[in-house]
């Protein structure tokens, strides 16, 4: 919740709340209406402003729900959605340093509740080359991934220690995918990266050979 909403004025409220009722029903023109007068009579109703932003995102307007998210965030810089929602659209687009930009800022502002936001930031940074956050971020995941629900970050975290050249731990994070997710649709390109990971582990330590 927004500390904003508290603040609401009735008519604000009203306007809102016929929003998501429209909304639920998949009327998207009508809930967009609803939500566009609800901020207009409050121009500080962030959680209006984050609904909307979605509503257009339903419409295909991808701009315009970006301005929305953003106008969400200056009214109350702690409240979570909008972020969530940017990056989204930052993970969608590939955009990494965006996604990397935004979910530094999530997790500044919970950083226990949702460990997918870990994995992101981890990806996020392993493509920009940012290797030390990348594993700071994935290792933070998997502690906090306590029922395995994210298994693919060991495979992530695997790729930045190759990438470290780390090739023992590397090859060690991705046999525990393989064993989290044993039905996974890379299994072989999986137990293949295993290999060339075991491969080069013994190059490094043997380099004469």
């Amino acid at each position: 919740m927004s500390a904003t909403t508290a603040a609401a004025p009735p008519a604000a409220r009203k306007e809102y709340e016929k929003g998501k009722e429209d909304e639920q029903k998949g009327k998207w023109e009508s809930a967009a209406k609803r939500f566009a007068k609800a901020v207009e009579i409050y121009p500080k109703y962030a959680v209006a402003w984050c609904e909307l932003g979605r509503v257009q995102l339903q419409r295909n307007d991808e701009p315009a729900a970006r301005i929305s998210f953003g106008r969400a965030q200056e009214a109350d810089s702690k409240f979570i959605t909008p972020y969530a929602e940017l990056a989204k659209l930052a993970l969608n687009a590939k955009d990494w340093k965006e996604l990397a930009q935004v979910t530094e800022t999530l997790l500044a502002l919970d950083p226990v509740d949702y460990p997918q936001r870990w994995f992101y930031n981890a990806a996020a940074n392993y493509y920009l080359d940012e290797l030390d956050k990348a594993e700071k971020s994935a290792a933070r995941c998997i502690a906090l991934d306590e029922q395995h629900r994210i298994p693919r970050i060991e495979y992530l975290l695997g790729m930045v220690l190759a990438k470290k050249k780390d090739y023992s731990g590397a090859a060690a994070h991705i046999k525990t995918y393989i064993r989290l997710a044993p039905n996974a649709p890379d299994l072989e390109a999986a137990q293949q990266q295993i290999a060339e990971l075991e491969k080069s582990a013994a190059l490094s330590q043997n380099p004469n050979k």
